[in-house]
């Protein structure tokens, strides 16, 4: 990092490396990965590869045995001092009051205004696709499938949860709508992607996991889903 122009290096910082980098700022403590996770809506691989980035950059420093991360002390101070850091101005640097560490704490505060937005307008289109896609597989149609889709307590695990036990409970569609837009509390998944308990062929291994191979709300992952589902109808 000291051979770096921080100010080259703070422009070359977008995506996760980023909403990892402001996270880290604001938890003034050693966090997990599984945090950083939830926190910016990255999921495990790039929030793995943004760390890497960062911590190759100086920017963040990690105690490998417990897998927790912070800011490198004073990395922001780094550049005090070396006026080649400042952006190249007609005027005198005399007549500037802030320093190179203002300069790269206010660029990336501004930066992550921008980029939480992003993030958050990236999860929130995901989310509603995602979910839409489920909502349409059940035989829902429009425009109640889209309806239901922007519902803010809707997500594919929740979804997935309520139409596998509507299947096992053999209601029909309309109540099934109903216990969706009414928000009751989802039943739980196992890591098969079926209700918690399962006894089919493919989950009987699962009885006994301690947690009976219980999948959280976190950790559910569309596209394995979705492969998981295609695996099954190709099978049968």
């Amino acid at each position: 990092m000291q051979n770096i122009n921080p100010l080259t290096a703070l422009r070359s910082l977008k995506g996760a490396p980023l909403s990892c980098l402001v996270a880290l700022m604001f938890a003034n403590q050693p966090v997990g990965k599984e945090w950083l996770s939830r926190v910016t809506g990255y999921s495990d691989k790039p929030i793995a590869s943004a760390l890497d980035y960062l911590l190759e950059m100086g920017f963040v420093t990690t105690a490998g045995r417990y897998e927790s991360w912070q800011i490198k002390q004073n990395v922001f101070q780094l550049s005090l001092g070396n006026e080649n850091a400042l952006p190249v101005s007609s005027r005198n640097n005399s007549d500037s009051q802030p320093t190179t560490t203002a300069l790269i704490v206010d660029s990336i505060k501004d930066k992550a205004v921008v980029a939480n937005i992003a993030v958050e307008e990236e999860v929130e289109t995901s989310k509603f696709t995602e979910s839409l896609t489920i909502i349409r597989s059940a035989g829902i149609g429009e425009p109640t499938a889209t309806r239901m889709a922007k519902m803010q307590h809707v997500n594919p695990y929740y979804l997935t949860a309520h139409i596998l036990q509507a299947q096992k409970d053999d209601i029909n569609i309309k109540l099934l709508i109903h216990r969706i837009r009414s928000e009751d509390p989802a039943p739980k998944l196992n890591k098969n992607f079926h209700l918690l308990k399962c006894s089919c062929n493919i989950c009987f291994n699962l009885v006994y996991y301690h947690d009976k191979g219980y999948l959280s709300p976190h950790d559910f992952d569309f596209e394995e889903y979705m492969e998981s589902v295609q695996s099954v109808d190709s099978y049968a």
